[in-house]
């Protein structure tokens, strides 16, 4: 909290009875925490447990993710759209329940006089990730001849190109076919060869090295497993397509990426609830094993989740003749692309939920505790120091020097932007506090002369200057013998008749004999001072303090 605030350029001084009371708040927020966390703790379990950060489905949907625009990196017969091109091509759509987007349905369009491809869309999410739990409900994933859908996650940048940071492709497939695949890509260094399950077949063996250039696969197969049948496809699409979960946990013990595919309407309770654990759903139909000598985990890191429909290219020109052989007796997957309409290239999706760790983001109750303790600490150090600045001003002075200078011209500038004078008196030195000048009336004339006339916090102005000085001192002239213009604040009395003025940029105050000060001119007024009293406590030394109306 602030000693001081500033409302329509005056101070107001809180009680200093409230400072007492930090070191208890801070320890009992603190102590709250710890004792919440622990509890949360205790509700929510293990730190292996998984909470909902982000539901993405919604009619803010779009606002979520950035549209690709660049070419297919993949060298696909596409052309990608930026959202309000997809908007306008009604492309993409969302409501609170569901969010469609695609390809375009008819004839292809492509850009006029470059004819890259059919128009589509691909977005990429604004937040990376680097672990979590994925589920995602789909109605209709897209299909036809030349289509090439998937649902992965990457990492890049401009020092890490894809596919440096990896890739895990949740869900991919090509043309008309009846199962997903799930798909690792790295660059060297990442073998599944040691994992039991179904693989892709690769050029001349099993799609079991992620390494995109590996020796035997397609060019950027990656580590390719087979889901299960109709996880994707005509009969998929027709049943209301199903749900996929894929959880990417590179931590010991489990270190994997797992996926799990229910069809529509036998998705598990906890899903439904959205209180997934994984550990209840059986053995997932994916799994590749994230160990430290085969495929460190540290290969996948910072990756955006990516929707995707790109046509033909590398990944389903391979597979064109196979999957499309009637088409392709008469033309190339590109050039088919083009010339035919695509009615079932969209994406209807439900559900997207990403989970975290319920402990990873949650902080231990023993660092609470710590916390308070520290807290606790610098708070009575501070309260000290504030205290014994309020009551001996000018003992602290002495022990800080130079650095109490700098730290009142720093509160000068801050408290001149809040519409404040920057002059300070000494009881402003001892309390902190800034007390904004008041200048005088228009009407009020302002003659020489009127120094004999000040009191305490008026603001002055030299209008002339002395005819000499003696060697201890100027007298008069030590205050009125400065430049004409010099202005400066009266900060004290004696009882002998002697005025202290502190003129601005000099560090020491200027004692005047007030019969000599027929020189100045008063230019503005300073609040009066009234004693107020505070409460004392074990650091107070005196119950009563100077402070300004």
């Amino acid at each position: 909290s602030q000693l001081l605030q500033f409302q329509r350029g005056r101070p107001q001084r809180q009680s200093l009875a409230m400072l007492h009371q930090v070191p208890a708040v801070l320890l009992s927020c603190c102590c709250s925490g710890a004792a919440a966390a622990a509890s949360g703790s205790s509700r929510s379990g293990s730190k292996d447990s998984w909470s909902l950060s982000e539901s993405y489905v919604g009619n803010d949907f779009f606002s979520k993710w950035t549209f690709f625009t660049e070419l297919d990196p993949t060298h696909g017969a596409v052309e990608y759209v930026d959202q309000s091109t997809a908007e306008e091509k009604e492309l993409v759509k969302a409501d609170a329940h569901t969010v469609e987007f695609g390809a375009e349905r008819g004839f292809a369009t492509g850009s006029s006089g470059t004819n890259r491809g059919r128009r589509s869309v691909r977005i990429e999410s604004r937040t990376s990730y680097n672990e979590g739990l994925f589920i995602l409900t789909v109605d209709h994933i897209p299909i036809g001849c030349g289509a090439r859908p998937s649902f992965r996650m990457y990492g890049a940048d401009d020092l890490h190109p894809w596919p440096v940071w990896g890739e895990y492709s949740m869900l991919e497939g090509a043309h008309t076919g009846s199962y997903v695949s799930t798909s690792l890509r790295t660059v060297s260094g990442c073998s599944q060869a040691s994992t039991m399950a179904e693989w892709n077949w690769g050029i001349s063996k099993p799609a079991n090295n992620c390494d995109i250039y590996a020796r035997g696969q397609l060019p950027s197969q990656g580590c390719s497993q087979k889901g299960p049948v109709n996880s994707m496809g005509t009969v998929f699409n027709q049943n209301n397509g199903g749900t996929f979960a894929g959880e990417w946990d590179p931590l010991p013990p489990r270190r994997h990426f797992s996926t799990w595919y229910w069809p529509a309407g036998s998705e598990p309770e906890d899903v439904k609830a959205k209180a997934p654990d994984p550990t209840s759903w059986g053995a997932p139909f994916s799994r590749f094993r994230l160990e430290e000598s085969t495929c460190p985990a540290r290969r996948f890191r910072n990756m955006r989740l990516v929707f995707d429909l790109t046509f033909c290219g590398e990944a389903a020109n391979s597979t064109y003749a196979q999957s499309c052989p009637e088409a392709a007796l008469h033309e190339s997957c590109s050039d088919y692309v083009l010339t035919v309409q695509q009615p079932e290239a969209y994406w209807s999706v439900r559900m997207l939920d990403v989970y975290q760790r319920g402990g990873s983001s949650s902080t231990p109750w023993i660092l609470w505790l710590t916390l308070a303790a520290l807290l606790m600490t610098i708070a009575s150090g501070a309260i000290a120091l504030a205290i014994r600045c309020w009551q001996n001003p000018k003992d602290i002075k002495e022990g800080l020097g130079s650095t109490w200078v700098s730290t009142k011209e720093h509160a000068s500038k801050l408290l001149q932007s809040a519409g404040g004078s920057s002059r300070w008196s000494q009881s402003d030195q001892s309390s902190m506090a800034q007390v904004p000048a008041s200048p005088l009336p228009s009407n009020q004339s302002r003659k020489s002369g009127d120094g004999v006339s000040l009191v305490l916090g008026d603001e002055v102005e030299v209008v002339s200057t002395p005819q000499s000085c003696g060697l201890v001192g100027c007298h008069a002239g030590a205050t009125a013998g400065l430049p004409a213009g010099a202005r400066g604040v009266v900060e004290e009395f004696e009882d002998g008749g002697s005025v202290f003025i502190k003129f601005d940029g000099f560090r020491d105050r200027t004692r005047v004999q007030r019969t000599e000060l027929t020189s100045l001119i008063r230019t503005g007024t300073r609040p009066q001072f009234e004693d107020v009293q505070h409460p004392s406590g074990p650091l107070c030394c005196s119950a009563s303090r100077r402070t300004p109306r």
